[in-house]
C-alpha cells in the first residue's frame, strides 16, 4: 500500500463513501441546474391563478398533506423565513381544497399555497418524491433542488436572492 494511502486511509474511504452514497444525487443536482425553470401559473386556495413573475428568485416546494417529511420542512420554512421578505410557494400536488384546508386548521403557514391538481407542473420540474424543493429562477435558471426535508434550503436561498 502506499504512503499516501496509509496516511490517508480514512479521507481516501469516506471520499469513496460518499461519492458511492451521494453521487447519482449530485449527478441530479448538475443536470437539473442546466436546465431552464419552467414558467408557473397555478391557482391559489381562493381560486386566484397566480403567476410567478419571470426572474424572481423562489423557494418552490413540493408537497402533500399527508407527507410528514413536507409537514417537517414547512414548519421549519415557517420559522426560519419571514413570509411578508421571502418568496416561497408551497406547491401542493393533487389534492383538493377540502384537504388542505384540514391541514392548514391543523398546520398553519402564511406562505402562498398553490395547487396543482393534475400534477402537470411537478411533472414538468421533474418531481418523483415529496418533499421535493427548488430554489428557481421562474422562466430563467434553476439554482438548488433537494429531495426531503432540507435544513440548508432556507440558507442557500438567502445567499442565492
Amino acid at each position: 500500500m502506499s504512503t499516501f494511502l496509509k496516511k490517508n486511509f480514512f479521507w481516501v474511504l469516506f471520499l469513496f463513501i460518499f461519492l458511492y452514497t451521494q453521487g447519482p444525487a449530485l449527478y441530479r443536482a448538475i443536470m437539473i441546474s442546466q436546465k431552464p425553470a419552467p414558467k408557473i401559473s397555478l391557482p391559489d386556495l381562493n381560486g386566484k391563478t397566480v403567476n410567478i413573475p419571470d426572474q424572481q428568485t423562489s423557494i418552490l416546494v413540493f408537497w402533500a398533506t399527508w407527507c410528514g417529511p413536507c409537514h417537517a420542512q414547512i414548519t421549519y420554512l415557517n420559522k426560519i423565513l419571514d413570509p411578508s421578505r421571502d418568496k416561497v410557494y408551497l406547491i401542493n400536488i393533487g389534492e383538493d381544497l377540502a384537504a388542505i384546508e384540514t391541514y392548514l386548521n391543523e398546520s398553519p403557514t402564511s406562505f402562498t399555497i398553490l395547487m396543482d391538481v393534475d400534477s402537470s407542473l411537478s411533472e414538468k420540474y421533474g418531481v418523483q418524491a415529496t418533499p421535493t424543493s427548488y430554489i428557481a429562477e421562474v422562466g430563467g435558471s434553476m439554482k438548488y433542488f433537494s429531495v426531503g426535508v432540507s435544513v440548508l434550503l432556507p440558507y442557500i436561498y438567502k445567499i442565492l436572492k
